[in-house]
């Protein structure tokens, strides 16, 4: 046990740093041991925690993504209905426009050549130019106006 350079220990001195050395092998560990279950337990717990957290925001991510398909469908199909109305409209207007034409030219026509007809008949046709001929700011901002609306209570109660 003992080498040449050491000074040799006495048989009681050994025995005191064995009873030392076995009372922190058996004294020390169990409160550490139980600090460390302790902790593992509530890291276990925050780990847990943390998934359930992760699986409700995946699923809440799927939802909104499904949502936003959703969303853009729709947007596509009104962007869709937008454009095939303008399309209507732009054709109903030129359609509009020609017919206004039209009937300006018939108006001229009949009142540039006397048919013999009584004054009521020709101011029913004189009235036909202010409802059907339309100022520029009409043609911009098509609908209902003022001049219409007043040539259509003109038309109804002159019935025309």
């Amino acid at each position: 046990m003992a080498k040449k350079d050491e000074t040799p220990v006495s048989i009681v001195a050994a025995f005191d740093d064995i009873v030392r050395n076995s009372t922190v092998l058996t004294a020390g560990s169990e409160d550490e041991f139980l600090k460390f279950v302790v902790n593992s337990e509530v890291s276990r717990q925050r780990w847990e925690h943390a998934e359930l957290e992760c699986q409700r925001l995946s699923i809440k991510l799927a939802k909104c993504s499904q949502d936003i398909s959703g969303l853009e469908q729709k947007l596509q199909h009104a962007r869709m209905m937008f454009d095939t109305e303008q399309q209507i409209r732009k054709k109903a207007e030129a359609e509009r426009d020609r017919m206004a034409t039209q009937l300006h030219v018939l108006r001229q026509l009949v009142m540039d050549t006397d048919l013999g007809l009584d004054e009521v008949t020709m101011e029913k046709i004189r009235s036909l130019e202010k409802c059907g001929v339309r100022s520029i700011t009409n043609i911009q901002s098509p609908g209902l106006t003022r001049e219409v609306i007043g040539c259509r209570s003109r038309r109804s109660g002159n019935n025309l």
